[in-house]
């Protein structure tokens, strides 16, 4: 039975510390810095930021590294110079929806005549024999565009479009060809 003059522990009372001991892990195994506290976020929301942070750098130390092919299920696809304007449309489209289902989105930085066989023979001939961290987080996507090979890859985390949080990094790899591996 709580005192007369002591408030009652609640629920977020109790998610606040374990908040607390999340950002002690995190700043002691992986270097994190944490700002000012605001009582503003809801714990629960902070709970699933850290939790998902902590997902990540788990990830991150264990990662090795793969070719795109491999980590989209090795698919079956068509050379680009053997099909025709129509069979393009399709191929490329089924490839763009198997790319989104694994979290990868491959973009162009500039237009192009024959844009479509271009960024398909791009991807088939190119992309698939880069490698790429083998990560698979929730919320996850790893951008590639094509055009001097820059890898974007940007977690995203949120449970409403009022809290979100995104982390960023990008690094630049310049091609002789001027295609870009992001």
């Amino acid at each position: 039975m709580p005192e007369k003059n002591k408030p009652a522990i609640t629920h977020d009372d109790d998610l606040r510390a374990e908040n607390e001991v999340k950002k002690l892990k995190l700043e002691m195994q992986y270097g994190a810095q944490f700002g000012l506290n605001s009582t503003d976020l809801p714990p629960e929301i902070e709970q699933q930021f850290l939790d998902n942070v902590l997902a990540f750098e788990k990830q991150y130390a264990e990662k090795e590294q793969i070719k795109l092919f491999d980590y989209i299920g090795k698919p079956d696809f068509k050379p680009a110079a053997q099909l025709t304007e129509e069979q393009m449309v399709d191929e490329h489209l089924k490839l763009c929806n198997l790319l989104e289902e694994n979290g990868i989105v491959v973009g162009v930085l500039a237009e192009y005549s024959d844009e479509l066989r271009m960024l398909y023979t791009f991807i088939t001939e190119e992309l698939f024999d880069h490698a790429i961290d083998n990560m698979r987080l929730p919320g996850w996507t790893l951008i590639l565009f094509m055009r001097s090979f820059i890898r974007i890859t940007l977690m995203i985390f949120t449970t409403d479009v009022r809290n979100l949080s995104i982390m960023f990094s990008a690094t630049l790899i310049p091609e002789e060809n001027d295609m870009i591996n992001v």
